[in-house]
């Protein structure tokens, strides 16, 4: 089983292969490493872990923020988030961006889970709400239907209730 460690050691207290990642380039490195050795007939790993997925919501950003500021059109941005362009001009490049980094994860390995941390979160048939808007991937996936596929490719998320502070 390999172990993606995204949320500040978090993982500490496991004998898995943990990768411990702090940037959204190390995230992308080690994804394309491990596809392109799956297609290689090299290590396959049977099981990926990836915690959490808050996490990826931020790399999402960061790359989309990247890819938008060497773009011809986004040359002269010069907002710190993608998702600061007007009129949510940003979303586009986010859920691209999004999207591939999910697909790549679900390409990982034989079984797929992916970890969510639940604060303050009200869970009524599927459909989740937060009072301050925090983890918003879940229910902007479960809007656009990227949620579906991803557990309809087999992969699992994994819904982790946590009495955490708000500012954590």
């Amino acid at each position: 089983a390999l172990l993606v460690d995204l949320e500040y050691g978090g993982a500490d207290c496991t004998n898995a292969m943990r990768v411990r990642i702090d940037e959204a380039a190390q995230f992308v490195e080690l994804l394309d490493t491990v596809l392109a050795a799956r297609a290689a007939g090299g290590t396959r790993y049977r099981y990926a872990v990836y915690d959490t997925i808050d996490r990826v919501e931020e790399f999402a950003i960061t790359l989309a923020t990247q890819t938008y500021k060497e773009s011809v059109l986004g040359k002269t941005f010069d907002g710190l988030s993608v998702l600061d362009l007007p009129k949510g001009g940003g979303y586009p490049h986010f859920w691209s961006k999004l999207k591939e980094l999910l697909v790549k994860m679900m390409q990982s390995a034989d079984h797929v889970l992916v970890l969510e941390l639940l604060a303050p979160y009200v869970c009524a048939s599927k459909a989740l709400e937060h009072v301050e808007g925090r983890h918003k991937v879940r229910v902007a996936l479960e809007a656009t239907g990227l949620l579906r596929a991803v557990e309809n490719s087999g992969a699992v998320v994994v819904l982790l209730r946590v009495d955490v502070a708000a500012d954590r």
